[in-house]
Parts: C-alpha cells; sequence; structure tokens
C-alpha cells in the first residue's frame, strides 16, 4: 500500500517526465517494497526552481533536487528504512536522472489507523 509522492525542482528548460517515467518509478518501488500489483502508488509533482531555496547557500537549477515522500502502513526498523532510503534514492535518480545526493527521502508517520481508502480506516 505505500503511497509515494515526489515533488521534483525543475528548471524552466525542463519538461515533466512521461508517463511511462513514472510507471518505471511505481514498477521499481513496488519490488523494492515487495508489493502486490497495484500496491505502489507514485504521484509527482513539480516545483519551478525559482520556489526552491536553501538558508545561507546559492541555489542554482543544476542541482536539481526531487523530495520524495513514503507513507506505509507500518514503518520498517530504522536499519531496514536506511536500506531503504538509499535504494529509493538510487531508483528515483536513475529514472529522473538525478544524482542520488540530491534525491531527499522523508519517511511520513504509518498510515495505520490514519488513512482511509474508499472510506474504509485502514484498521490492521
Amino acid at each position: 500500500m505505500p503511497i509515494v509522492s515526489i515533488e521534483i525542482a525543475i528548471a524552466e528548460h525542463e519538461v515533466e517526465l512521461p508517463h511511462n517515467k513514472v510507471k518505471e518509478i511505481a514498477n521499481h518501488l513496488g519490488v523494492l517494497f515487495e508489493s502486490e500489483k497495484g500496491g505502489t502508488w507514485v504521484k509527482v509533482t513539480y516545483l519551478p526552481w525559482k520556489q526552491y531555496a536553501e538558508n545561507s547557500a546559492n541555489f542554482h537549477e543544476s542541482a536539481k533536487p526531487a523530495i520524495v515522500e513514503i507513507l506505509k502502513k507500518t514503518l520498517p526498523d530504522p536499519d531496514e528504512m536506511a536500506a531503504e532510503a538509499k535504494q529509493v534514492a538510487k531508483i528515483v535518480g536513475a529514472v529522473i536522472s538525478r544524482p542520488e545526493e540530491n534525491i531527499h527521502i522523508i519517511f511520513l508517520p504509518e498510515s495505520l489507523g490514519r488513512v482511509a481508502f474508499g472510506g474504509n480506516l485502514i484498521r490492521s
């Protein structure tokens, strides 16, 4: 059930990812998370690079960061989470042609008891 939201900072001249690239990310992450068919959802949004900043740093569009938020039913232990973060950065970076060090991962709180699909709260 992982839901993965990817926000990509893009320069004015860059174009959005074609659907097959978004699907490629979903397929790779589905394997990583051992999801059933249709079990890993990926959504991509874009942030104009002029709307992104880092404190006390000169940000240039060539940095090309992407922020990946991962919502899972339950969170893995910290060692597994660290391994997943490395793999997610590798997968997303490769597909969107960005360096792994510019792919930033945020694991959201567990969805168990907080998220509902079709109005049905996830309870177990």
